[in-house]
């Protein structure tokens, strides 16, 4: 009897233990849900917001509402959006929890005639397309009657999303246009003077560059004179295109700028051809080429310097990333060895101002290299490839695919990729350690005045804050006719509109507004998405293609040996027996031959492809009773691992 009550009484302790743990897990999981506490175990913190984004919240002082639309009801959506969206809906409770009330994340899914529908539509966010049905899936941040949408989000910018998310949020309580300085010896702006060119078509002024015209619809575009001495802390970029024969106080003021914490966008360039083509016509011959723009004492200050070919920086060309195009029926393909057209193997594929670029063309540019030590952050944004070298200006100058030929016949490469673009971040110091340029005598006070005078103020050695320097080496890259193609129009009247031809202008476009933010906003990084692909799956494809191709490769070699052996024998055939009907009893034979040859090639392809097919379900059965039984498996063995510990501690008993 007592026996069945110490049964009954073990039975009655462990099924109220049990219901004691799960009560306990419960309230847990309630407690745990109602603190702020997040643990984020994913190796690249994805769930996580960055440093820069924290402190910009922070600063947010009106309520940030963030609309965020998907048709999460619509069964056509793949997976990648599904996955994605959950990725999207995990940030966004991250940008809310740090927002601490100040940013509200709204969820909407718009489905047709909804009232989440036309909300969609007043946040112009359009409708993607999923198999013929259309879906809604982007994000409107809105602070008082400001609105930044993102259109479209998309899993292939999933390395940018925070970024895409912080900016938005930026810009809806940032809302005063930045300011551009630009200094250029180019007609970026346009030029009140008649352009030679055109002015043989009849026409007078040039007008802005197409670039400028995009950019003042989002900045406070100023041209600033080059000659210049002080360049003020209103100016929140400055862009200097091709900036030739600078005089040392605009040099000065561009370093002084930098000092106190300014942010410089160069497009220098060994030659220009935009340059070039707006000099006037030479009486005899083409026009010379034209001098390159340095910098003087600000390249070596910052520990960079223009590759040189001979005396002079030279003109990078490139067998790999050239420009080519079809030729005419008949003729070779043209070729451009100095115009070079970049895709995503020449770019920084973690930066997000050039990640996303697929085509940017280089035209008749350099390549610098770093020298010394500066104590910066040096990043290399466009590279060429290993299969470039230098020319000379003169051999550069003609644009022309015959030039093209000869060129590339007698270049010579080194084996080396070349920085075509690059950023320096950091503390700078001043190219002008003996202070600023001296002014004229006239302007000096005499020796007898000198003992009243106030000392001169020679300025800042090193940067206040750090500053920011993007440099590429080339400026022709943003000139209409290499960046923009005109439609419509024709027979000597100017195009109906112009669109892109690469991306060139997303280039200026994407810099500039990376470097109009804040610190914080351009702290911020692409945060590195991994794939973690099945290797071994992926090994055991590859060398099961490989296998296929080799057997591919081996039955070609023999059908064309076959085909050559069927040839000769119809150089053997007697007069008459010409007609296409007529097999010889050799050739009869080889055909069937070849015939048993591809029947085995087909027969071993399909063996090989069930062999790979049966190594990937195994190993796809083991992973899935591994990730299926493993946990209960361990939990069991260790359950039984106690109670045989407590069984054995019983019987000492």
């Amino acid at each position: 009897m007592k026996n069945k009550n110490n049964a009954l009484s073990t039975y009655l302790f462990s099924t109220m233990g049990l219901v004691v743990m799960a009560a306990l897990l419960v309230a847990l999981n309630l407690i745990v849900g109602m603190t702020s506490l997040r643990v984020d175990c994913t190796e690249e913190n994805l769930h996580t917001l960055s440093k820069g984004t924290r402190d910009i919240l922070a600063k947010v002082d009106s309520q940030i509402t963030v609309n965020f639309y998907y048709s999460r009801d619509l069964a056509e959506l793949s997976m990648d959006i599904k996955n994605y969206a959950r990725r999207v809906e995990d940030l966004l409770k991250e940008y809310e929890h740090y927002g601490k009330g100040m940013v509200v994340v709204r969820k909407y899914n718009p489905t047709p005639d909804s009232d989440a529908e036309d909300a969609a539509r007043v946040d112009n966010i359009e409708p993607m397309n999923a198999n013929g049905l259309p879906f809604y899936f982007g994000i409107a941040v809105k602070c008082l009657d400001e609105t930044q949408t993102i259109n479209n989000l998309s899993p292939s910018r999933e390395d940018m999303l925070e970024y895409d998310i912080t900016r938005a949020i930026y810009r809806v309580f940032h809302t005063d246009k930045p300011r551009v300085g630009i200094i250029s010896t180019l007609p970026v702006m346009g030029s009140g003077q008649q352009n030679p060119m055109m002015a043989m078509q009849g026409q007078g002024q040039t007008p802005p560059w197409l670039v400028a015209q995009i950019m003042e619809q989002d900045y406070e575009v100023e041209e600033l004179p080059k000659d210049i001495e002080t360049i003020g802390s209103e100016i929140s970029i400055l862009l200097l295109i091709h900036p030739k024969d600078l005089p040392e106080k605009t040099l000065y003021a561009i370093d002084q700028y930098l000092l106190r914490g300014g942010r410089i966008l160069g497009f220098l360039d060994p030659m220009s051809f935009a340059e070039q083509m707006a000099q006037p016509p030479q009486m005899m011959g083409m026009r010379p080429p034209t001098g390159p723009s340095d910098l003087g004492p600000l390249l070596p200050a910052w520990g960079v310097a223009f590759e040189k070919e001979g005396d002079e920086p030279g003109v990078i060309a490139d067998t790999q990333y050239m420009l080519q195009s079809p030729g005419q029926p008949g003729q070779p393909e043209q070729v451009f060895p100095t115009v070079l057209s970049l895709g995503r193997d020449a770019v920084d594929k973690d930066d997000i101002s050039v990640s996303q670029l697929d085509d940017i063309w280089y035209v008749n540019g350099g390549a610098f290299t770093f020298q010394g030590e500066t104590g910066l952050t040096r990043t290399k944004l466009l590279l060429s490839s290993d299969k470039a070298g230098f020319v000379e200006k003169f051999q550069a100058m003609n644009l022309d695919p015959a030039s093209g030929r000869r060129l590339l016949d007698s270049l010579k490469t080194d084996e080396t990729q070349h920085v075509l673009g690059l950023r320096l971040e950091g503390t700078f110091a001043t190219a002008f350690p003996a202070g600023a340029p001296g002014e004229d005598a006239a302007a000096k006070p005499a020796d007898d005045e000198k003992k009243d005078a106030p000392a001169a103020d020679t300025g800042l050695k090193k940067s206040e804050q750090n500053g920011i320097v993007v440099l590429f080496g080339d400026a022709d890259m943003l000139a209409n006719d290499f960046a923009f193609v005109g439609v419509g129009g024709g027979m000597g009247r100017q195009p109906l509109f112009y669109q892109p031809r690469n991306d060139n202008a997303n280039l200026l476009m994407n810099l500039l507004e990376w470097l109009a933010g804040d610190n914080n906003l351009i702290s911020l990084r692409s945060r590195g998405i991994k794939k973690r692909p099945f290797e071994r799956i992926d090994k055991m494809l590859a060398d099961a293609n490989g296998k296929l191709r080799a057997a591919l490769d081996e039955v070609v070699e023999e059908q064309k040996a076959a085909n050559e052996r069927l040839q000769k024998l119809d150089e053997k055939k007697q007069p008459g027996q010409n007609q296409s009907w007529y097999l010889s009893p050799e050739q009869r034979e080889e055909r069937a031959n070849l015939k048993k040859k591809v029947e085995a090639f087909e027969k071993r392809r399909k063996e090989l492809s069930k062999e790979y097919r049966h190594d990937v379900d195994s190993l796809e059965k083991r992973l899935m009773v591994l990730n299926i039984w493993a946990m209960p498996a361990l939990v069991a063995a260790a359950g039984l691992a106690l109670a045989f510990a407590k069984r054995r501690r019983m019987a000492h008993k």
